[in-house]
C-alpha cells in the first residue's frame, strides 16, 4: 500500500531535514500518462505494460543525475526549448524545458530553490548545491527549507524498453502532451524520436510537476514527479 507523506508521523517524517531513499531495481506498474500527485506513489501507472529496469543499452543512464541548488540558475548554461511560469499566493515556479533536461526555479518569499535533471556532468554549476544523486534506478529525496517553511519532495524512475515499446510509449506520451497542454520538446538523435514533457499542476500552498524525458539512443523513459509544500 502506498504512503503519502502528509500521512506519516511527524517523527518518521522529518528526523533529519534531508532524507534520500534509495530503492532495489524492482517491477514497477504499468505506465500511463496521468500520474499520481503523490511522489511517494510507486509507479507511474498506464494502459500498456512497460517492463522496468532492463539491462542499459548506453552509458545514459548512468550519466543522469537530480541537482537541486539553493539559488537561482542562469538560462545561459542551458538551451532553453521552451518555458513556463505559475505563481499562486505565496510562490511563483518557473520551468525550463531542454533536450533531455528540465530545470524548475521555485520562490517563496526570500527562499530560491532550482531541481536540475541533467545528463551533463561537466555543465553542472557547483555553486549553491544543497544535494545531488544519480537518476538510475528509483530514488525518493526530501529536504526541508525550514527557515523559510517550504518542504520540497521529489520521486525519480528510470527504465529501458525494447524497441517496439519504446516507440508505442513515445508516442502515447506525445498525446498526453498535446491533450494536457504540457511544456514539451520533440527532437530527433542517432537511434530515433525523442521527447521532453513537464505537466505542472498548481495548487493554492504547493505545487506539483511531473516530467517525462525519453531517449531514443537508451530507449529509456526518465520520469520525475515533484512537489514544493508551503508548511
Amino acid at each position: 500500500m502506498t504512503t503519502d507523506p502528509r500521512s506519516q508521523e511527524p517523527g518518521n517524517r522529518m528526523d533529519a531535514e534531508t532524507r534520500e531513499q534509495t530503492a532495489s531495481p524492482t517491477e514497477s506498474a504499468p505506465m500511463r500518462p496521468v500520474l499520481s500527485q503523490d511522489p511517494k506513489r510507486r509507479g507511474f501507472a498506464g494502459g500498456q505494460g512497460i517492463p522496468m529496469n532492463l539491462p542499459a543499452k548506453s552509458n545514459l543512464l548512468q550519466a543522469y543525475q537530480v541537482v537541486l541548488y539553493n539559488r537561482a540558475l542562469h538560462p545561459e548554461f542551458f538551451q532553453l526549448k521552451g518555458r513556463k511560469v505559475v505563481a499562486d499566493a505565496g510562490y511563483e515556479l518557473e520551468a525550463w524545458i531542454l533536450p533531455g533536461q528540465h530545470v524548475l526555479r521555485f520562490e517563496h518569499r526570500s527562499l530560491c530553490v532550482t531541481e536540475l535533471v541533467s545528463d551533463n556532468e561537466r555543465g553542472v554549476p557547483q555553486q549553491g548545491i544543497v544535494s545531488a544523486f544519480l537518476c538510475a534506478g528509483e530514488r525518493d529525496f526530501e529536504h526541508a527549507f525550514s527557515p523559510d517553511k517550504v518542504n520540497y519532495m521529489t520521486t525519480v524512475q528510470t527504465e529501458t524498453l525494447s524497441e517496439n515499446l519504446y516507440q508505442a510509449t513515445h508516442d502515447e506520451m506525445v498525446d498526453f502532451a498535446r491533450q494536457a497542454q504540457a511544456l514539451s520538446h520533440r527532437w530527433n538523435d542517432e537511434a530515433g524520436k525523442c521527447l521532453s514533457i513537464i505537466d505542472i499542476q498548481r495548487m493554492s500552498r504547493e505545487v506539483h510537476v511531473q516530467s517525462y524525458h525519453l531517449i531514443a539512443s537508451a530507449a529509456m523513459v526518465l520520469r520525475t514527479q515533484t512537489i514544493f509544500e508551503l508548511k
